[in-house]
């Protein structure tokens, strides 16, 4: 891996993903959870030999927060993203979400300095045992995941 222009990065306007085996699932609401994101990838990633074939192997996701911790409210629906570019390069994020019988929303700012340090930061992963994610405590893979 090497380092990659910034071209070759992109944050799609709307990007479908299959969420089969990703959304949690709480059988005492009937539904799944939506868990809002931002993700990485690498559009010139031809993927790994063999096992990897064709297989993205530098994508990353991190999870966007925006609540209103005094009400113990998680917004966890985004309709909607604005870029702001510029030296401080920002996003708003047009977050929505259910209190109560209430539909709420809320915009939250993320800045692109945030935004690529919660992508350098520590990893995390499925524990297949436990079946829920920790910490990732082994050396971090060379070339870093992403880079």
């Amino acid at each position: 891996c090497a380092p990659q222009e910034l071209s070759g990065f992109t944050l799609d306007q709307v990007a479908f993903e299959d969420g089969k085996g990703k959304c949690p699932y709480d059988p005492t609401k009937g539904h799944t959870g939506l868990i809002v994101g931002v993700a990485r990838v690498c559009k010139g990633d031809v993927g790994g030999a063999r096992t990897l074939q064709k297989k993205w192997t530098t994508f990353l996701k991190a999870r966007l927060v925006c609540s209103a911790t005094e009400q113990q409210l998680n917004f966890n629906r985004l309709p909607a993203v604005f870029h702001l570019p510029g030296a401080d390069t920002a996003f708003f994020g047009v977050f929505q979400a259910r209190w109560g019988d209430v539909d709420v929303s809320a915009i939250c700012r993320y800045h692109i300095l945030e935004v690529k340090k919660a992508f350098e930061g520590p990893y995390k992963e499925y524990r297949e045992q436990a079946q829920k994610w920790g910490r990732y405590s082994d050396e971090v893979p060379s070339p870093r995941p992403g880079a």
